[in-house]
Order: structure tokens, then sequence, then C-alpha cells
């Protein structure tokens, strides 16, 4: 396959993931987790949020390849606009996504209680409310 029809698709399968994506999201911001047992379009909240999921795991999976493809023309850009090379940039990318992909999330969501310790329960939910106030 020719390296412009492979970076079409590339970039195709961007953006519908990309609309997907912002679809579910505002999909689950309108669906409250209280509503868990409800429905849309016959499909259950977990699942939407299983959707969301994988759809941004794809997006980043495409964007990895779309970088790819477009690796010569970032390596002259990145001395040309940034004033490092092409090794510092992926270093410091690399560095960035680790940091706002675990550290960050790991950290806001230190508090709250561990998967083996919860059980959902209104009476927990309540707990936790009382405690982590603030």
């Amino acid at each position: 396959m020719k390296k412009n029809t492979l970076n079409f698709w590339a970039d195709m399968i961007i953006f519908i993931d990309f609309i997907a994506l912002i679809f579910t999201g505002v999909l689950l911001r309108n669906f409250p987790s209280a509503l868990s047992g409800n429905t849309i379009a016959g499909v259950t909240r977990h699942d939407w949020v299983d959707l969301h999921w994988v759809l941004a795991l794809s997006l980043i999976l495409f964007i990895f390849i779309h970088l790819a493809l477009h690796w010569k023309w970032a390596k002259g850009n990145s001395k040309k606009y940034l004033g490092v090379g092409p090794r510092t940039l992926v270093v410091s990318a690399t560095l960035i996504i680790i940091f706002f992909g675990i550290v960050v999330p790991g950290y806001l969501t230190k508090d709250f209680p561990k998967k083996k310790e919860s059980s959902y329960t209104l009476e927990n939910k309540a707990k936790f409310v009382l405690n982590n106030q603030g």
C-alpha cells in the first residue's frame, strides 16, 4: 500500500475515532452513574464507558501511526521550530505522556476506595464523601 493511501486512511480513522470519542464523552457526561441500570440504544452505561476507553486507546494508537508516517517531517521541523533534536523531542514527549497519563491520574485518585474495599452502596458513598470533604 502506498504511503499516501495509508496516511489517508490513518487520518480518516483518527477523525472518525475522535468524533466517536466526543460523542461517547458527551453521552457519558449526560448519563449519570446513578442511572447505571438504564440503557441508551440498548447499551448500558458500563458498556458506554468501555467503548469510550477503547476509542481513546485506539486514538492513541492511530496518532502514533500518524506520527510514524510523518517522522521525516517531524525530525526536520523539530530542530527548525522547537530548537531541539528529534531524540530530545521523543524523550520529552514520552516523559510528558507518562506524567499526564499515569502519574497525575494516580495522584488524583489516591483517596478513592480500593476496588477490593469498595462495595458501591449509598452508605459507603456517603462515608467516602463525608471523610473526604475538606
